[in-house]
């Protein structure tokens, strides 16, 4: 299966992670921000952002790493992408906790880990 996963740039080590695991039980991962350098420069931005919603298109699930409402966070791509596979009928698995109200929309499936994600694959 192709998947997505979508979080906070600074988690970008903890999601290498969850690429190796998920690749592990078979499954290709799209993210190519994985690979980026945060360095990038302005000029840059916008054809960082087509190519995540390119990767978004080829993938069969987002999974997004999520905060529990009411946590310090900050970003917001991840949201952004968010809206965009759910838009494009994607199946959506939040790891974590639940961030907005959208997180609740139907269709969408919260777990704590991801290792629970592999029951909803």
């Amino acid at each position: 299966m192709n998947i997505y996963l979508a979080a906070k740039f600074n988690e970008q080590p903890l999601m290498i992670q969850w690429a190796q695991f998920l690749r592990h039980h078979s499954h290709f991962i799209t993210s190519r921000w994985l690979l980026a350098n945060e360095t990038i420069s302005v000029e840059q931005h916008q054809s960082e952002a087509l190519k995540d919603l390119n990767d978004i298109d080829a993938c069969d699930v987002m999974i997004s790493r999520t905060h529990s409402r009411g946590d310090l966070f900050t970003g917001g791509g991840r949201h952004i992408e968010f809206g965009y596979a759910y838009a494009k009928n994607k199946r959506l698995i939040n790891v974590g906790g639940w961030e907005a109200v959208f997180h609740h929309l139907p269709g969408v499936v919260t777990v704590s880990s991801i290792e629970d994600v592999l029951k909803y694959l």
